[in-house]
């Protein structure tokens, strides 16, 4: 097996051993895997995901925000990666977290709320400057 095959097969048994749905173990491994390609350019690839150096945690997030992953998906990736460390056999709770990778906090304010009726109609009047169909759509 190449090193590669290795790291991503230990954080699937990591995830397992993490417990929760198929798709939250799923997630996971999809979520660290992207860790583990990052590793693999910078040539810190390590046969486990708890063998990889802090520091290259830390570089993965600011890979990350430059990429302008939302702070919703940060919170998700470096969850996944301290729970399949710590089932690996290394806990980087107090390395890696959230303030140490200098993450931003998710804002769930007004997240999945009804739009009011002005919002609606601000919608409408800036559809109606795209198109007329658009804004028959809308109405809708």
């Amino acid at each position: 097996m190449s090193m590669m095959s290795k790291a991503v097969h230990s954080c699937a048994v990591s995830s397992k051993k993490a417990g929760g749905s198929f798709a939250t173990q799923q997630n996971r491994r999809f979520d660290t895997t992207g860790l583990l390609r990052f590793a693999r350019k910078l040539g810190e690839l390590r046969a486990s995901v708890g063998e990889i150096a802090p520091w290259v945690i830390h570089a993965y997030a600011q890979y990350c925000i430059a990429q302008g992953k939302t702070a919703g998906t940060l919170a998700n990736i470096f969850s996944a990666v301290r729970v399949t460390s710590r089932h690996a056999g290394r806990d980087i709770d107090h390395v890696c977290n959230n303030t140490e990778l200098q993450l931003a906090r998710r804002v769930r304010r007004g997240a999945k709320r009804a739009m009011n009726p002005m919002e609606i109609d601000q919608l409408i009047e800036r559809a109606k400057r795209i198109d007329q169909g658009l804004t028959h759509m809308i109405s809708l």
